[in-house]
């Protein structure tokens, strides 16, 4: 993969233009976010940096563009796993007793610290 291809996939897979940069690729004047990911050619090879409110903060070197194109794109389409089964139940019974939980929890406080004393 090369840095045209790398742009089109991160366009196909959703990734927001907003999140990252390939010079000469992606669209320059395109809005970007405080920090965002910029892919550049350097005179060794290749970097993968962090741009934060006009800091880079490099994040890896690589020797090759396809080395370098796959860890961006792998980093960027990388999405939070999926909820354990159940965990919405879950969430949803915490929230409906969450008073008496809280309450239940200050007693157990107010009690270690009456014990601690």
């Amino acid at each position: 993969m090369d840095r045209y291809e790398l742009d089109a996939a991160l366009r196909e897979a959703g990734v927001p233009a907003a999140e990252y940069l390939i010079p000469g690729v992606s669209s320059p004047g395109a809005p970007r976010l405080d920090s965002y990911y910029v892919l550049r050619e350097t005179d060794d090879g290749w970097l993968v940096s962090v741009w934060e409110r006009g800091v880079e903060e490099p994040v890896r070197r690589f020797g090759s563009e396809e080395d370098a194109c796959r860890h961006l794109y792998e980093h960027l389409t990388r999405r939070a796993p999926e909820p354990p089964p159940g965990s919405a139940e879950t969430l949803a019974e915490l929230a409906e007793h969450r008073e008496e939980i809280q309450r239940r929890a200050w007693e157990q406080y107010h009690r270690a610290r009456r014990d601690h004393d």
